[in-house]
């Protein structure tokens, strides 16, 4: 069937060539001017009636009547567009498959020429709409479609079966038109995002033309019944204590008409339905995340949506600190809590939410009472329902020890939103946002929150993080004029925060990664192969080809003590980071004991944190260098195959850490005989890397399923000659750096640098040792030079080498 035939057999057809005629907002913005005319024309005609201009006042009153007559039409067609069938499709998505497609398709097929449906789907408001979410501007659609040549689909996806909705139109053009799909690309824009973008503006339409019709069943519904708690006893000591929740719902509470946790408000619904012992614990590491719960139980309850056991319910939230802060002793707290309840079950209709419950216990505990026994009575009564707020680690340490409590008490551990749960809801907070703020969102910048959000703040839950983030864009873009957000916007919001490299690659950082390894050779000396493996690694993971589950990169070091694999570590840190305080150090020589796995992520029995969770929360982004990794016991090692593995480990109670924005650098000396042999038997370690591996293997140093999981397994080998004579030479370059800072030249020859190689290293401690002999023959003459008074700034040091190696300081 051709389109034209097809829009005309519709019975959308008279609405949508009448919308096409007077679209929505010239319909809106007439009614807006011709409102206004209508009132300057009332005043003006008054004047002229009183003021006795007789001439003048009939004409004015005759304009004023036809310009009524124009509004009241317009409010007619107006009226006739939100009530008609046509409409409540839109808002309700009541389709029938007589209608062969929704609505919002018409619109894109009224647009259809030739019958050539991409054009007509970028040319329809909603197409370019949908577009514009994608983070294409108008322009760059009219230059598309001037260059693209006009082609024709004679077929529809229609069934005969099932309604044709705007996602499988869209779907279907792109998987029909390479041409299509390619232009998308060169934006970014893959098929999921497009179809996101989708399906963020329909929701948009469904939900403003729901919100507009104040007159249907299910709005007429939310407005509250008239003295509907008349029949509901008072509650005058709880309420000096606590916040009736019905009266603030404000407008963000009610935009989230569909809850991202249904499935949990509908288990507290039915915990609190019960005939006795209906009470429920609400575990969640934030606040925020246990209030959404009670928000969405509370809208429920005030809209009617609930079961008839809560329909006259009254949720009140009990303010814990303000509670607590009147009261120093153990009996006045008991009278006034033990009143509040007893008020609350005469009462009969009150939903008591803690705040607070495991401070509210912990707080009577340190006033000598025993808060379990007080309440004991109230939590089996059928009379009043407690909903228990708290956080997961004060749930288990001080709640859920007690069988008592959780007799009565049923508990909902929140789980966390899947991203498009949050995504979701981000949609709808973005509407208010740029209403009021006069920025776009687009479709690819929420998705670039909500990955932020997950990769770089480790702080609460996604969802709590990603609002935090969309809040915080706000001012940031309006401080430097941006109007439009998108996924780079984003990316330099996140990049300012954190310090670290993200989003699109800059030119400066370009420039550093192609030239990573000269970058590292000017710390790190010789080590060609060990440096060439680290920086692909890292190129690799930059350029997004990398598993975002895992760490950045996790290598394994391999070879003598003092040959540079800590050097190498600290290179990586200032070459990436920026700076090389961007390094973590742990000693894990310290953690051989059983209890090394409780002292690196924290023990429950203790309370005792985590060190490694510590220090990983303090700095999330960065080098972590396990040094001397094969000394720790194999709990440790299985610990952090799953680190290698999924990037985090949970903590004593039970709290994600983070480890996915980190190098994770493991040294070891475990094969170090055996590279030793190999180098006097002229052999090459580095092209060795499975036999020393087996080596490791065949002795239990390391088992195979965690070597597995490292991305590269780097072999150093001993520093020959030259490379130490280099090493000499820029630890004396540092020296003599902070000698001119005082105005001290230090003269480096190279004989300084043969001399501090040959005596200050050795086979067993590698360039180790140097820095001590630098420290005792170098630098201590020096100082005492100075202090003495021999050498002052504006001097010149050099030091005279006998045969014997010995070192005499000149001042020249």
């Amino acid at each position: 069937m051709d389109i034209k035939e097809l829009i005309k057999n519709s019975p959308f057809y008279p609405v949508l060539i009448l919308e096409s005629i007077f679209s929505e907002y010239y319909r809106r913005l007439f009614i807006k001017i011709s409102g206004s005319l209508l009132i300057i024309l009332i005043a003006v005609a008054g004047f002229f009636s009183f003021s006795n201009l007789i001439y003048w006042a009939p004409k004015v009153w005759g304009v004023f009547f036809l310009g009524l007559a124009f509004y009241l039409a317009a409010r007619m067609l107006e009226f006739y567009f939100n009530a008609s069938y046509y409409f409540d499709n839109v808002a309700l998505n009541r389709y029938q498959p007589g209608d062969f497609f929704t609505f919002t398709v018409g619109r894109v097929l009224l647009n259809v020429k030739d019958g050539d449906i991409l054009r007509g789907f970028l040319l329809s408001p909603v197409g370019r709409q949908i577009i514009r979410r994608c983070g294409i501007s108008d322009q760059a659609t009219r230059d598309y479609l001037a260059k693209r040549p006009r082609g024709t689909y004679y077929k529809l996806p229609l069934s005969p079966d099932q309604v044709l909705k705007l996602r499988d139109l869209v779907k279907w053009l792109v998987t029909n038109d390479q041409d299509f799909s390619r232009w998308l690309a060169g934006f970014g824009i893959n098929e999921a995002e497009l179809i996101g973008a989708v399906g963020w503006v329909v929701y948009e339409i469904e939900y403003r033309e729901y919100r507009k019709r104040w007159w249907s069943e299910s709005n007429l519904s939310k407005l509250p019944g008239l003295a509907k708690d008349w029949g509901f006893g008072t509650t005058y000591y709880l309420d000096k204590y606590s916040w009736d929740l019905l009266y603030g719902l404000d407008y963000s509470s009610e935009l989230h008409e569909y809850s991202t946790r249904s499935e949990e408000v509908f288990q507290v619904e039915n915990i609190l339905s019960k005939q006795k012992e209906a009470n429920v614990f609400i575990v969640a590491d934030t606040t925020s995340e246990r209030m959404d719960i009670v928000w969405h139980l509370v809208r429920r309850i005030k809209y009617g949506e609930t079961n008839a056991a809560l329909e006259h319910k009254r949720p009140v939230l009990f303010n814990t600190a303000v509670f607590m802060a009147h009261f120093k002793d153990k009996a006045s707290v008991e009278s006034e809590l033990l009143k509040i309840l007893k008020e609350s079950q005469a009462a009969g209709n009150i939903i008591l939410v803690f705040d607070n419950f495991a401070g509210l216990f912990q707080g009577f505990a340190g006033l000598g009472s025993d808060f379990i026994s007080l309440v004991y009575p109230f939590l089996v009564s059928n009379a009043i329902q407690i909903i228990g707020l708290a956080g997961t680690e004060d749930f288990h340490h001080l709640l859920e020890s007690n069988a008592s409590l959780m007799a009565t008490f049923d508990r909902i551990f929140l789980r966390p939103l899947p991203d498009e749960s949050i995504i979701r809801s981000l949609e709808q907070t973005v509407w208010a946002i740029e209403k009021e703020h006069k920025l776009f969102f687009t479709y690819p910048a929420l998705l670039a929150i909500v990955k932020s959000a997950n990769n770089y703040f480790v702080v609460s839950d996604s969802g709590d993080k990603a609002v935090d983030l969309l809040t915080e864009i706000i001012p940031w873009a309006e401080g430097r004029s941006y109007h439009v957000i998108g996924e780079d916007e984003v990316a330099e919001l996140v990049r300012g925060k954190i310090g670290v490299p993200i989003g699109k690659i800059q030119p400066a950082e370009r420039e550093s990664l192609l030239n990573l390894e000269q970058n590292l050779h000017q710390r790190v000396i010789g080590q060609e192969e060990a440096v060439n493996q680290v920086s692909n690694a890292l190129r690799r993971a930059r350029a997004g080809i990398r598993n975002e589950a895992r760490p950045i990169g996790s290598f394994l070091f391999l070879g003598p003590t003092g040959v540079g694999k800590t050097e190498t570590s600290k290179a990586l840190a200032e070459v990436m980071f920026g700076n090389e305080d961007k390094m973590i150090r742990l000693d894990m020589s310290e953690y051989q004991t059983t209890e090394a796995v409780a002292k690196l992520i924290g023990s429950s029995a203790t309370g005792q944190s985590g060190i490694l969770a510590d220090l990983v929360r303090e700095h999330p982004y960065g080098v972590l260098l396990l040094d001397e990794f094969e000394k720790t016991p194999p709990a440790v090692h299985d610990l952090f195959l799953q680190i290698f593995d999924e990037g985090y480990f949970s903590d004593k109670s039970g709290k994600k850490v983070n480890l996915r924005n980190l190098i994770i650098i493991a040294t070891s000396n475990a094969a170090a005989d055996l590279i030793w042999q190999m180098v006097r038997s002229g052999q090459a370690p580095q092209e060795k890397v499975d036999e020393l591996i087996d080596y490791i293997v065949q002795r239990a140093i390391l088992k195979p399923e965690l070597l597995n999981r490292f991305d590269a397994v780097v072999v150093f080998h001993p520093l020959r000659a030259d490379e130490l004579n280099k090493i000499a030479s820029l630890m004396l370059s540092k020296l003599a750096k902070r000698l001119n800072s005082q105005g001290i030249d230090l003269l480096i020859k190279d004989k300084l640098a043969e001399t501090v190689a040959r005596l200050g290293s050795n086979e067993v401690f590698g360039a180790r040792p140097m820095q001590r002999f630098i420290q005792d023959k170098i630098e201590q003459p020096i100082a005492n030079a100075i202090i003495s008074g021999i050498v002052a700034s504006g001097n010149t040091v050099d030091f005279d080498i006998d045969n014997t190696g010995q070192l005499t300081l000149v001042k020249k």
